[in-house]
């Protein structure tokens, strides 16, 4: 049987078993999706569901994702599509619009991921537990040092990965390995926000009002930077700043880390917008996240 089958019929036993697989009129593979299968599941009465599933995915890596789209949710800042159910195999999500990429709503977005940067920060970085990065083991084990937090559970820590010494010559390894000890002569440390969220679909999909939504999060907390980092090397989707600058007036980085690290952007224009107050993030201590609780079924 083709491996497309295979993992539809995974996708429709574990919504028989969660008591969704009745009615359904069609099922299709929507464009995206990188390492995961996603799917759009119609039903007879119009209404629509996404699903996401991973063959060999490790265990409770989907409760954890879900996890990480309630912490968001709770940030009061970012809109994260509804979690429907969440089994090992299957990840069960609100059915999203296609992104609006008006400038009106990359504004709003800046506004939402400014407002959730600036809102909380602490004194560590890490999370509660290990999260996922795709298919890969995300370190998350609390540290104070943000440089140290990078260059030890971040860079390192993907180099024994088959992948990377595929991908690695010898010369390049040994650049990654140069490289960490360096980041605290060569960039400037602020404090962690959480949560972040640096995963590579950071803004895909809307919200039926045209609200980017926030999906596929990888959560720690660390520097917000990170989050800009991820969505500025992906210039298919929006960019927070990216064409306005508006992000970091709502919320500055380090004195020239935007000049040294982000694309070139056209400055923002008096006539067309009014003059807001720039925000510099003080610390402030960081209270736990309270993240939404979810009805999960194995």
């Amino acid at each position: 049987m083709p491996a497309g089958k295979v993992r539809d019929g995974v996708l429709r036993g574990e919504l028989r078993a969660l008591g969704r697989a009745d009615r359904i009129t069609a099922v299709r593979r929507p464009a995206g999706g990188v390492i995961a299968g996603t799917w759009l599941i119609t039903y007879a009465n119009g209404t629509s569901v996404s699903g996401k599933t991973l063959a060999g995915a490790a265990p409770g890596l989907f409760r954890i994702e879900a996890g990480g789209l309630a912490a968001l949710r709770a940030t009061g800042h970012l809109a994260t599509p509804q979690v429907l159910a969440v089994t090992g195999r299957l990840l069960l999500l609100e059915a999203l619009a296609a992104r609006d990429d008006s400038e009106r709503s990359g504004e709003a977005f800046d506004r939402d991921l400014a407002a959730a940067h600036r809102g909380t920060t602490g004194d560590r970085f890490g999370w509660h537990h290990d999260g996922y990065l795709g298919r890969l083991r995300l370190v998350s084990t609390w540290i104070a040092s943000g440089h140290e937090f990078f260059t030890g559970h971040r860079l390192p820590r993907y180099l024994s990965e088959p992948a990377a010494g595929q991908a690695l010559t010898a010369a390049g390894r040994r650049a990654v390995e140069r490289l960490c000890p360096a980041c605290p002569r060569s960039s400037r440390s602020c404090p962690p926000s959480w949560p972040t969220a640096t995963c590579g679909q950071l803004t895909q999909p809307a919200q039926p009002d045209g609200r980017i939504a926030v999906i596929d999060p990888a959560i720690s907390c660390a520097w917000a930077e990170a989050d800009l980092s991820m969505l500025w090397c992906c210039p298919a989707r929006q960019r927070p700043g990216g064409s306005s600058g508006l992000y970091h007036e709502l919320n500055r980085s380090p004195p020239g880390w935007a000049r040294s690290h982000a694309p070139a952007a056209p400055p923002r224009t008096a006539q067309r917008h009014r003059p807001l107050q720039p925000h510099r993030r003080q610390h402030r201590p960081a209270g736990p996240p309270h993240p939404h609780p979810l009805s999960t079924r194995a």
